[in-house]
């Protein structure tokens, strides 16, 4: 499954017996001038700088509820027979809950007080790395780790963890099985830079979380708060969710703190597909997570809307993370999915959210 630092399961759960576990990191074109390492004080993704990521919340409390709620581990597993010792490969990725755009449009969702929306849906979205592989395919056995909100907070392990110990993992999610379907055209050509690095799984069953909805947003869009969220795979973080945003808000005091991290664009990639370019910082194992924006003033939508799936960890000082931008295309492909039809949508008549919904 490529260079990857992987690790030895070390879990009890029968689910890792005999496994290698990686985490989910696209192949990015590198300068080794400055390549950084890939170790857990190093990682790529921090982009030359400490790791500055916040630990996630995640609450039962809906006053306190944010989209961590929402966002998942993925665990993608391979058959592998060409390493002695091994039976399978298991990538760890993230993801997030969407709701299904096939029965309602966003602005139908109830909202919380602080404006997050109420999510019951059997659908994950997640970048097309994290569940197909370009020589093996779809993995074969894939789970889905949901925070737990009545045990996640205090369930918590300090971090780092020594040794990779974490006594209350199991304590914190809930564990689903799922389907993994790719981006049909993800598929053809697997490029993590093309716009297209995006898939989903269905849940065997629904899930109700708090979340926040999806939004195409044009490619001038210049958000004033951008947000990454997942679960980073290095051995001493793994299993918490982390978050790297242009601003935060200070628990003890509930103020507003603005950081370094921020948007830095949007490339057009062609055919209605498009990524989106950002300093927040990521290590590998947060592929699939939520990109979340909002604007600030009178016209402001704070907290926002998701507009993109985390993908690429940049290993160069002062560099720069990716991910794919959720266009029109990539929408109108998740109805269509949600509606039983995973065809790609590249020969189809373009339809708006307005025309389908």
């Amino acid at each position: 499954m490529g260079n990857r630092a992987p690790q030895k399961a070390a879990d009890d759960d029968p689910f890792f017996a005999d496994s290698l576990i990686v985490p989910a990191m696209a192949n990015l074109k590198r300068d080794p001038t400055q390549k950084l390492g890939i170790g857990d004080n190093t990682p790529r993704g921090l982009l030359g700088t400490s790791d500055e990521r916040k630990m996630w919340g995640v609450f039962e409390d809906e006053n306190l509820s944010t989209h961590a709620n929402s966002t998942v581990v993925i665990e993608a597993k391979w058959e592998c027979d060409d390493i002695a010792g091994v039976s399978s490969v298991i990538v760890l990725g993230s993801g997030v809950l969407i709701g299904d755009l096939s029965k309602d449009a966003s602005g139908l969702l109830e909202k919380t007080e602080a404006g997050y929306v109420h999510i019951a849906s059997e659908w994950i979205l997640t970048a097309g790395h994290c569940i197909f592989h370009p020589q093996k395919g779809l993995a074969q056995e894939v789970r889905v780790r949901i925070p737990n909100v009545m045990k996640y907070q205090e369930n918590r392990s300090k971090l780092p963890m020594l040794d990779g110990a974490d006594p209350g993992k199991n304590e914190r999610f809930l564990t689903v099985q799922g389907m993994p379907i790719a981006y049909p055209r993800f598929v053809e050509s697997p490029d993590s830079l093309s716009g297209q690095d995006v898939a989903l799984i269905r849940l065997t069953n629904v899930v109700q979380r708090i979340g926040l909805p999806l939004r195409d947003v044009p490619f001038d869009y210049v958000p004033d708060v951008l947000a990454i969220g997942g679960y980073p795979a290095q051995q001493n973080r793994c299993y918490h969710i982390h978050v790297s945003s242009s601003r935060y808000v200070r628990l003890r005091d509930q103020k507003d703190v603005d950081t370094k991290f921020k948007f830095n664009g949007i490339d057009d990639c062609g055919e209605g597909f498009a990524m989106v370019r950002y300093s927040n910082q990521a290590t590998p194992g947060q592929s699939g997570g939520p990109i979340s924006a909002y604007t600030d003033g009178d016209e402001g939508d704070r907290p926002g809307t998701i507009i993109g799936i985390h993908c690429n960890e940049d290993d160069r000082v002062s560099g720069e993370n990716s991910g794919t931008l959720l266009t029109e295309s990539i929408l109108n492909w998740i109805v269509q999915t949600q509606r039983g039809d995973s065809r790609s949508p590249q020969n189809r008549k373009s339809m708006t959210l307005r025309e389908i919904l």
